[in-house]
């Protein structure tokens, strides 16, 4: 009788404590949710890591699905880094796309709608549904990401410049070389008000922003021009001087 007196005792406590409700637990969740995404950064560690090990990863940070079949990687050389690197979601797309691409492969998206992305060999079977997949944006879209390497296509509109006129001038500036399927491709619809351009977003942004140099009123910008009025006042008071002397030459006659 002792002895289930103090069992009895001694479960007792855990009798009277409260249960855990089921709100208590979903708070602490979404707590802990909240916080890994508020901190959510990209981290590869300083070593040795696969082209395959890299995509996953990439893959599982940014929340999407990145189709790759093993031919188009076979023989590809795995990425070392002597530092370990930390970046946000936007870093993390540049970063997958430009360790991609310096081992000859291009990341494409497969759907859109669907967060599906396809890794396709350049210069492999398969290298010309690359631009065939370049998605269409906006110049200021292409420029928020100038260092990314997804292929896109960008109508830029022109103010003051011929597209035709600098279709031509741009061209050698951006040429493509051997194999490469991936590179720039300028061109315009027939309205030499604007020009086309589809490439990496890379130098798709490098194109926009050459053209955004190049696109001013040549009038305008030398009318603002200190050294342009000095020579206008001096042409004008050269002009005055010649009138007077002509007025003088006529009176004297």
């Amino acid at each position: 009788m002792k002895r289930h007196a103090t069992l009895l005792a001694c479960l007792l406590p855990l009798l009277a404590a409260p249960p855990r409700t089921q709100e208590a637990a979903t708070a602490t969740t979404s707590v802990t949710v909240k916080v890994e995404a508020k901190a959510g950064t990209f981290k590869l560690p300083a070593g040795e890591i696969s082209l395959t090990d890299l995509i996953d990863r990439a893959a599982a940070f940014l929340d999407c699905n990145i189709l790759v079949a093993a031919a188009e990687i076979a023989g590809a050389a795995p990425v070392r880094l002597q530092k370990a690197i930390e970046t946000d979601r936007d870093g993390c797309l540049d970063l997958l796309s430009n360790l991609l691409y310096r081992n000859g492969l291009a990341l494409t998206v497969l759907d859109e709608q669907l967060d599906i992305y396809e890794v396709i060999l350049m210069t492999g079977q398969r290298g010309r549904e690359i631009m065939m997949r370049a998605q269409w944006c906006a110049p200021e879209e292409a420029l928020a990401a100038p260092r990314r390497k997804l292929p896109v296509t960008v109508a830029v509109p022109l103010q003051h410049i011929n597209a035709t006129i600098a279709t031509n001038a741009l061209r050698p500036f951006f040429a493509s070389s051997g194999n490469n399927m991936a590179g720039l491709t300028l061109g315009n619809v027939g309205d030499s008000a604007s020009m086309l351009l589809s490439g990496m977003q890379d130098q798709v942004a490098q194109a926009i922003q050459l053209l955004r140099a190049c696109d001013v009123a040549t009038g305008d910008s030398q009318a603002n021009d200190p050294l342009f009025q000095r020579i206008q006042l001096l042409e004008a008071r050269v002009a005055e001087l010649e009138r007077r002397l002509a007025a003088a030459a006529g009176k004297e006659r």
